[in-house]
């Protein structure tokens, strides 16, 4: 009878999952084979799109996952781009991906374990590195 009850269990249920909910989250794959996602508030802007640009190139074995609830108008510029840089990329489109708070995630086969991977943050990274002028009346105080 115990040998019997693992499959009966799968039969009924279907087979487990490991952190169902993380994988919802990041379009199905797992948080430690993330290289960068960005959410739907800050989706089309050129300068997220020079940001993805550079993560694929620095990364171009990965694969672009795209949440399929988003508008397509919204992910053709996403789509294009992965393809004129030869990354693969999936549209997900299933209901339980409906609830994620990522439109588009780019992912690797195996854990690569990044700590920031929000794409918004690299670019506000890159732009805040910029110092700004000093005013007329600084040189003054030398």
């Amino acid at each position: 009878m115990t040998e019997l009850d693992p499959h009966m269990q799968k039969a009924m249920y279907g087979t487990p999952e490991l952190n169902p909910g993380e994988q919802h989250q990041y379009l199905g794959t797992f948080r430690e084979r993330v290289y960068a996602v960005q959410t739907p508030g800050c989706l089309g802007e050129a300068t997220y799109l020079a940001a993805w640009t550079q993560e694929f190139k620095r990364h171009p074995q990965g694969t672009l996952l795209l949440n399929g609830h988003i508008d397509m108008i919204e992910l053709e510029p996403y789509i294009k781009l992965a393809t004129t840089q030869r990354v693969g990329f999936t549209i997900k489109s299933d209901a339980l991906f409906a609830k994620s708070e990522f439109a588009v995630v780019y992912t690797a086969d195996q854990a690569v374990n990044i700590t920031d991977i929000d794409i918004a943050s690299q670019v506000v990274t890159k732009t805040a590195t910029v110092t700004p002028a000093k005013k007329w009346y600084q040189n003054l105080f030398k």
